[in-house]
């Protein structure tokens, strides 16, 4: 059943509120999901390393260190393979804006003010332990406990 064109406006209004609230979401909800090709890389995955661990069954069946490391060595990278993150390359670079810009390809293709951070807050005094007795001091004098 299709939209009336009062809904069409509804969810136009609710998208750009959505992209002017938080813009990171949108996007990645914009980009939706690959799941025949994330299932595809995880079965592949795997039977990567189901072959692996037969080679290693096979080294240690013939006495030979040698290809049960190269067993074990498939069997990693069909792991790695398998439960990596299939939408790194579409990554970007959020902007203060809110605007998003593709990941750089290599140095200098970003200006320097692009790629500052915020600075950190200045350090707190005292050490770690200090801070925590000082925050239970506090708690204890307002009757927290």
């Amino acid at each position: 059943m299709p939209l009336s064109e009062r809904e069409r406006q509804l969810l136009e209004q609710m998208e750009q509120a959505l992209s002017a609230e938080d813009p990171r979401l949108a996007s990645q909800m914009r980009q939706g999901t690959d799941n025949r090709r994330r299932n595809r890389q995880f079965i592949l995955g795997g039977a990567v390393v189901v072959i692996g661990l037969a080679v290693v069954l096979l080294g240690v069946m013939q006495q030979s260190v040698w290809i049960g490391a190269v067993g074990f060595l498939v069997m990693v990278a069909g792991a790695i393979y398998a439960l990596r993150n299939p939408h790194h390359p579409h990554l970007g670079v959020f902007q203060p804006d809110g605007t998003q810009t593709p990941a750089r390809a290599g140095r200098g293709s970003q200006s320097a003010q692009s790629l500052k951070r915020p600075k950190r807050p200045a350090p707190r005094s005292g050490t770690f332990m200090q801070r925590l007795e000082m925050r239970w001091d506090r708690r204890r004098e307002r009757g927290e406990f």
